[in-house]
């Protein structure tokens, strides 16, 4: 990685930029997912490729990420001209709170999309109660907001979204009327390729692919060179859905192919007829 006073050609009075009131935003904030995507977009905005800055850049914490996500995290809070802000929608990890679902212990199910040998792919809910909902929450705490609180129309906030041109289907819209989305990155025209191109140029080592460590979007690759605590992780919860639960038959699996992830011998497996899971199944508001 590059050090800062190499990487960004920054003033001293260039620490926040707050949002220009002629664009009608009172917060400009950066959706930061730490992938490849958000990462180029949070790097390109500090080197002033764009006419505006955000004003911070969220990090929403499942508490299940990579090792190597999170020291990537660490580092770009380091370098970055605006403040990086983590937040957790809840106290416990993602994955205590699937496994006590999976258990009975809850009723309110905000788990990821495991693979099911009865169902298939189940339905995603931990993007959206897990990620987008923790970056509005915060977001509506900057504006000063209670919870429930409404906000006025005039308070209106612009969201960054790390999506590039080759994931243009993930372009949604904002679901509060007060938050606009906007992809910087598709505006620009630019794909996934295109933003490890300008890291490499710009001296920075690509990031590794965000996702929870048992995130069942995952290629077999991606378990496959996953640090041997991440991985043991992601054992732990596919062991743990194993029978299914609270209204969902089992058996459930982490893995695509709908086998114990600790019993795979990923040397031996080609993963060429899996399907681009992220692509069609994430909501795109998480920044995976």
């Amino acid at each position: 990685m590059t050090a800062l006073g190499h990487a960004l050609d920054l003033d001293g009075n260039s620490a926040i930029n707050s949002a220009e009131a002629e664009s009608g935003f009172r917060l400009r904030v950066l959706s930061l997912g730490a992938g490849v995507q958000s990462t180029a977009l949070a790097l390109m905005s500090a080197h002033r490729e764009f006419a505006e800055m955000p004003d911070l850049a969220i990090f929403a914490d499942t508490g299940d990420e990579k090792r190597a996500t999170y020291a990537h995290v660490d580092w770009l809070e380091t370098v970055l001209p605006y403040p990086l802000v983590r937040v957790r929608r809840f106290d416990e990890a993602l994955s205590h709170f699937t496994i006590s679902y999976y258990r009975g212990e809850r009723d309110r199910k905000f788990t990821p999309p495991f693979h099911s040998t009865a169902h298939g792919m189940l339905p995603i809910h931990c993007s959206k109660e897990w990620k987008t909902r923790a970056i509005i929450r915060e977001v509506r705490t900057r504006l000063g907001y209670l919870p429930k609180q409404r906000v006025k129309g005039d308070d209106r906030v612009e969201m960054w979204l790390g999506i590039s041109l080759d994931e243009f289907h993930r372009q949604k819209p904002a679901e509060p009327p007060w938050l606009s989305n906007r992809w910087p990155l598709i505006e620009r025209r630019l794909r996934r390729g295109d933003c490890l191109i300008w890291l490499e140029r710009h001296g920075y080592t690509a990031p590794p692919r965000s996702a929870c460590t048992h995130c069942p979007l995952q290629t077999d690759r991606e378990f496959a060179e996953m640090e041997p605590i991440d991985f043991a992780a992601a054992v732990a919860v596919d062991e743990a859905i194993r029978a299914g639960g609270n209204g969902t038959e089992g058996p459930l699996y982490v893995s695509w192919r709908r086998r114990p992830l600790a019993e795979l011998n990923f040397a031996e497996l080609s993963g060429g007829d899996q399907p681009d899971l992220f692509g069609n199944e994430c909501g795109g508001h998480c920044g995976v």
